[in-house]
């Protein structure tokens, strides 16, 4: 198994350019908001609702630390990882979308 070397905060950052590219900005404000109504520690992400986030969450972490696509998902499901630059992103674009509104 591979272990990520870099911060999540890395990973998150790049997911959440990978995901605005991805489905464009107003989406990207209903998903935070839509995530912000779902109970913390929830595995609920409603940005699945207009893309396979899944794929692009890979693709974060592939871009981050040089790892194919394959590694990268690898990663995300065999370590925590995943899902603390998970939870780093939502945390991070929450507080974006309200400090911007």
């Amino acid at each position: 198994m591979l272990t990520m070397r870099t911060d999540v905060g890395a990973v998150a950052k790049e997911f959440d350019r990978l995901l605005k590219l991805e489905i464009g900005v107003d989406n990207w404000r209903r998903v935070i908001l839509a995530n912000e109504d779902e109970p913390w520690g929830s595995w609920i992400c409603h940005s699945h609702d207009f893309c396979d986030a899944n794929v692009l969450f890979a693709q974060a972490v592939a871009n981050v630390e040089g790892w194919t696509l394959d590694e990268a998902t690898s990663e995300i499901l065999e370590s925590d990882n995943g899902w603390d630059a998970w939870q780093t992103w939502r945390i991070n674009a929450l507080k974006f979308l309200k400090s911007h509104q």
